[in-house]
C-alpha cells in the first residue's frame, strides 16, 4: 500500500480486511475492466523488511477470483468499508 509508507500502514490494524483493486482485468482484446482481485486479512505488524526502507503488514491472503469493481473510485486509496461491504465483496469474490 502507497508504495510501502509507514503512514498508511499505521493505520490498518491486525485482522482488518484488506480488498485490493486493480486497474483492469481484460475483458478482450479493447476493453479493460477496473477490478477487485485480492482479498486478505492483516495478521501482523509493520515489518522494516530492507535496507531501503518500505513498510510491510503480514497479510493471510484467501483464494478468490477476481470481480468487476465499477469504476476507478477506490484506486490509489485506502478506504474503511463497513462491515456489511466487506462481506459482500468477500462472498462475491469467492471461487
Amino acid at each position: 500500500m502507497n508504495h510501502g509508507e509507514r503512514g498508511c500502514l499505521e493505520r490498518v490494524q491486525a485482522d482488518d480486511t484488506l480488498v485490493y483493486s486493480s486497474p483492469g482485468m481484460e475483458q478482450d482484446a479493447t476493453v479493460s475492466l477496473p477490478a477487485f482481485t485480492a482479498l486478505g486479512r492483516v495478521v501482523g505488524w509493520p515489518v522494516d523488511e530492507s535496507d531501503f526502507g518500505p513498510y510491510r503488514r503480514r497479510v493471510r491472503y484467501a483464494h478468490t477470483l477476481p470481480v468487476p469493481s465499477g469504476g476507478y473510485q477506490l484506486r490509489c486509496r485506502l478506504v474503511c468499508l463497513n462491515g456489511n461491504g466487506t462481506v459482500v465483496l468477500r462472498d462475491s469474490m469467492k471461487p
